[in-house]
């Protein structure tokens, strides 16, 4: 594929909607710091392409033309009309935030004795309504002694938090497609929605 550019409409909609400079939006699709959607029209020339902003802490889809590499418009993925899987969310972001899984390796006093550490845990949840569309909600950070960070979700009082504050924010018609969280800033990883229940 050219070179990234953008047309005149997708560079008044990178201004609008991000953050980040087209210069900055043109180096994530050079450098393939995005996951391929699929094509569009009966030629699939035009490429949907989810790329994560670390800036807007938002994903977009760019849609850009596979032979010249223009950039015909840039949209959050809540205007975009195709379903938008989790895991597609999640590798979107590891390409610009880092490693999908979350592995925190933790000192050993002993080989019996494992150290146990406050967790500060930043949790967000993708939705996806009756039409199709997703958005994503913050759901607040939660503070929480472990010995591994795997345990967090069997903790019964974080499950019950995270329940609590999801009642609140999902609307009728709505279910969950993906569960996040984040710790610090680099350290992300999916969970599977099973682990709620």
């Amino acid at each position: 594929m050219s070179e990234t550019t953008f047309t005149g409409h997708a560079s008044r909609r990178v201004d609008e909607r991000l953050r980040l400079s087209n210069e900055e939006v043109k180096q994530l699709l050079d450098q393939d710091k995005c996951v391929p959607l699929g094509g569009d029209g009966a030629s699939n020339r035009v490429i949907h392409k989810l790329f994560y902003s670390e800036a807007d802490s938002y994903w977009f889809v760019a849609l850009q033309d596979e032979r010249t590499g223009s950039v015909v418009t840039v949209l959050p993925i809540d205007f975009h009309r195709w379903r938008i899987s989790g895991d597609a969310l999640s590798i979107a972001r590891a390409r610009v935030c880092g490693d999908v899984r979350m592995v925190v390796p933790l000192p050993r006093y002993s080989d019996e004795m494992l150290v146990s550490f406050d967790w500060k845990l930043k949790f967000s949840v993708v939705v996806r309504n009756d039409l199709g569309k997703t958005r994503p909600i913050g759901l607040g950070s939660i503070w929480a002694r472990f010995d591994d960070l795997s345990q967090a979700l069997y903790d019964l009082s974080v499950r019950q938090t995270l329940n609590e504050r999801l009642v609140k924010e999902i609307h009728d018609g709505e279910v969950l497609e993906s569960l996040h969280v984040r710790l610090g800033k680099k350290r992300h990883m999916s969970i599977p929605l099973t682990t709620l229940s």
